[in-house]
């Protein structure tokens, strides 16, 4: 009796697993489906990219591989190769790969672009080539040399335009770890151009964006013993002209740690940027010169010469040291060819010899850099523009990265929950089974038992009594017929109320299931609208301070302020203007607008610093207006040097950690653009 229960508890627990199994093989079907399901293909594509392109010649390879070791001696024999009779044979793909390497070659070798027009067709073949490995690679070397050709021309929009379609090129073709030899070099050196057009435009985030994206491909292929390290450097005097002087010292640190020797104008370069920090820090003058001498003494060329007599220049001007000063810099504006030198001499020039009394001098160099002023206004143009190139740029990279990063998180859940279910099932699947032939083993050997037993017993029966043991054992078939129907009968009764208890049970599962999607849909829901209503909650203080902010900016006093500095070119060596300066009247105006509009301003400051002066606050005043350090210094009579001394003391007393114009902006909730 207790083989035959443990038969029915064996077979039950067998169809339930086996259930199990059959569910969750479907579903992972189900789900390999829809996440394995392949894209559909573009057709024309796929056959144009199955096409067999041609390849280059041997020798073009040749030159080409040479460029990237020796661009010099490439050069020479490209020379040699074009003067041919063989360039006559050259096919349409070998005739337009010529052409780019010509640019590429003049360019690497200080040349200006003379092949342009046949360039731009270059670039148009292999823009409509299959785009495979080669084609991918020498598209965007053609687009990084036609943002040469247009920087050459002064396009600078145009040219960050190109080199940014060069990247997009690389990275939509290749994977990153297929960006190595050449491709890293190429990557480095491009995302190096595009840092130092950012950081002659004073944009700081892209700029750094840029280095760091160059040294990180500098670091699978070098683009010269000294990349890293002069990436590191730009770096620095960018996180320099953002004021973040700790990052800009890691940097110049890092730089020269990488530095390979000392014998070059880059370290050069390097240690007289650490030494006029220096000077800012506290070292003193002696010092600092005796740096800038030695510097002097080992300069390969008058060129670097006069680039350090203008920072020496501008040194003995912040110290007030003028005719020390007016030496250098004259020096630097009668000698020096690159204009933008000329032009930083120029103004300071002009400067000391308004603080001398000397008008004639100082108009001289005015008139110099009158005709800048306009060059300065349309710089402003081309930042805004090359900006959006770049947010519209890495918008794009993050897009792509997230949708990679996405179907790569679904992969990797896929490799480990299919295994991990197949093995789950072949695991339940192995125990049912043996279960299974172990309990129908000792149901076999308990049967057998009993035969045997009943057969011994029939035989001693018919032995004693023949007749008598018939009639016994046919009442006894019939006896065991009946109870062998009633034992079935009540084994089928027991599967079928077994089912119907599981089905209730899995109806009742469903059912919370069920209301707990429901508990949670609303909790999404409440969530949702916590959320919408924080949003409107933050547009509106938005909003309010963008009125604050327009109220406060048109104040006479203000709008006078801005109108009277706006189209000033300022200069950080400049000092006074008498004629923009403020006024007594001037300076109440203003506090009487900061105290109407923010009316808790000076209490903050003053919280934070109990012993602000009057020119301290009226600093503040001048930052909440928007103005910069070099505006400031003009409206208060003062230095550039010394404003920013005074900000930067400021910041230290009231325990800022960040600037002083920055915690102004963000003390009222609203940021200067």
């Amino acid at each position: 009796m207790w083989g035959r229960r443990c038969d029915i508890f064996a077979f039950c627990i067998f169809a339930a697993m086996k259930c199990l199994l059959s569910s969750l093989v479907f579903l992972m079907v189900l789900t390999l489906n829809a996440c394995l399901r392949p894209a559909k293909v573009n057709e024309s594509v796929t056959s144009e990219q199955g096409l067999n392109v041609e390849k280059p010649s041997p020798e073009l390879t040749a030159i080409d591989n040479m460029m990237w070791i020796q661009a010099d001696s490439a050069l020479a024999i490209m020379l040699e190769f074009v003067n041919s009779p063989e360039v006559d044979s050259l096919n349409v793909l070998d005739g337009h790969y010529c052409q780019l390497l010509i640019s590429e070659l003049l360019f690497k070798n200080g040349y200006s672009q003379s092949n342009r027009e046949d360039l731009l067709q270059a670039m148009g073949y292999f823009d409509n080539s299959p785009q495979n490995d080669h084609y991918a690679f020498l598209d965007a070397r053609a687009h990084y040399m036609n943002g040469v050709g247009y920087y050459e021309r002064d396009s600078v929009v145009l040219a960050v335009s190109e080199y940014l379609k060069a990247l997009e090129i690389m990275e939509e073709h290749f994977k990153a770890k297929d960006l190595v030899g050449k491709k890293a070099r190429f990557m480095s050196l491009s995302f190096n151009r595009l840092g130092e057009i950012y950081q002659q435009q004073m944009l700081i985030e892209p700029g750094i964006a840029c280095f760091k994206q160059s040294i990180s491909f500098c670091q699978r292929e070098p683009t010269s013993i000294y990349g890293i390290s002069i990436s590191l450097q730009h770096i620095g005097m960018l996180y320099d002209m953002a004021n973040q002087a700790d990052s800009a010292s890691y940097y110049y640190n890092e730089a020269m740690s990488r530095m390979p020797d000392h014998d070059n104008v880059h370290f050069r370069d390097l240690r007289a940027i650490m030494a006029h920090n220096a000077y800012y820090s506290g070292v003193c003058l002696d010092s600092v010169m005796m740096d800038f001498y030695y510097l002097i003494s080992h300069a390969s060329d008058d060129s670097e010469r006069l680039t350090r007599y203008l920072t020496i220049g501008g040194i003995f001007l912040d110290d007030k040291k003028y005719d020390s000063a007016r030496f250098y810099l004259e020096t630097v504006f009668e000698k020096q060819e690159d204009i933008e030198s000329r032009i930083v001499a120029a103004e300071e020039l002009s400067f000391i010899y308004q603080m001398e009394g000397d008008s004639i001098k100082a108009h001289q160099y005015a008139s110099f850099l009158a005709e800048y002023t306009l060059k300065e206004i349309e710089n402003k143009t081309i930042v805004s523009r090359i900006y959006e190139l770049f947010k519209s740029y890495s918008n794009k990279k993050l897009e792509k990265q997230a949708k990679e990063e996405r179907k790569a998180a679904v992969n990797n859940v896929l490799k480990i929950v299919v295994p991990i279910a197949l093995l789950i099932a072949l695991i339940i699947f192995i125990w049912v089974k043996q279960r299974g032939k172990k309990q129908l083993k000792a149901h076999q050997a308990e049967t057998e038992k009993v035969l045997k037993a009943k057969e011994e017993h029939f035989q001693q029966v018919i032995e004693v009594k023949e007749t008598k043991a018939q009639k016994a054992l046919e009442e006894s078939a019939k006896r065991h017929e009946e109870e062998l129907r009633r034992q079935q009968a009540e084994v089928a009764r027991r599967i079928e109320e077994k089912e119907r208890r599981h089905e209730e049970e899995v109806r009742r599962v469903r059912e919370a299931v069920n209301r707990e999607k429901e508990i949670l849909q609303q909790g999404l829901q409440q969530r949702e609208e916590q959320v919408t209503a924080l949003e409107k909650a933050l547009n509106q203080q938005r909003e309010e301070a963008e009125l604050q902010r327009e109220a406060f900016l048109k104040e006479p006093i203000c709008c006078k302020i801005n109108e009277s500095i706006r189209n000033l070119y300022i200069t950080a060596r400049e000092g006074s203007r008498t004629n923009v300066a403020l006024s007594e009247v001037d300076s109440a105006s203003l506090r009487d607008a900061v105290s109407r509009h923010f009316d808790n301003f000076e209490a903050a400051l003053l919280s934070k610093n109990p012993k602000m002066s009057k020119d301290d606050l009226q600093l503040c005043q001048l930052y909440l207006l928007g103005l910069d350090e070099r505006q400031i210094a003009v409206l208060q009579c003062k230095t550039y040097s010394a404003i920013k001394k005074r900000a930067n003391t400021l910041k230290n007393l009231m325990g800022l950690e960040d600037s002083l114009s920055t915690y102004i902006a963000s003390l009222f909730t609203f940021r200067q653009d």
